[in-house]
């Protein structure tokens, strides 16, 4: 779908890896990835307090993960790097909208889903769906 890199957080150090693709930055005396936004589409709880301690200066970080439970944010770390936080969620007064646009995406969502199993099989499709190597799982009626 475009991507160029990715980054497996829980085999991979980030940071490092973020160093290696858009290379390094100094914020005030310390080395941080290049890196200008970050998308934050999982909720794990220690992404945004990751992000916040690597950020470069003037990084944004855009949350669109839906978080059950508070984050606690680093403001010293923040102001040092002067980065932003957006949080962005999709309306109820949008989904009309969205599955109009779903057929000039099919190409594209296609890519997205990596296993498919009929309904009979739907807790074989969560165990799955738990896993590193689940993108999207789909369960067929």
């Amino acid at each position: 779908m475009g991507a160029t890199a990715t980054v497996r957080a829980d085999l991979e150090d980030v940071a490092a890896r973020l160093i290696e693709i858009h290379g390094a930055c100094d914020v005030m005396g310390r080395s941080a990835p290049g890196t200008n936004v970050y998308i934050d589409a999982a909720g794990a709880p220690n992404i945004v307090p990751d992000v916040v301690r690597m950020a470069r200066s003037h990084a944004r970080l855009v949350v669109i993960a839906a978080y059950t439970k508070s984050v606690e944010l680093d403001l010293g770390t923040m102001l040092l790097s002067e980065m932003s936080i957006c949080t962005s969620m999709g309306y109820p007064d949008e989904l009309e909208t969205v599955i109009g646009l779903l057929p000039s995406l099919t190409d594209k969502l296609d890519l997205m889903i990596t296993h498919r199993f009929p309904f009979e099989r739907m807790m074989e499709a969560l165990s799955v769906a738990g896993t590193a190597d689940a993108g999207k799982v789909m369960v067929e009626f």
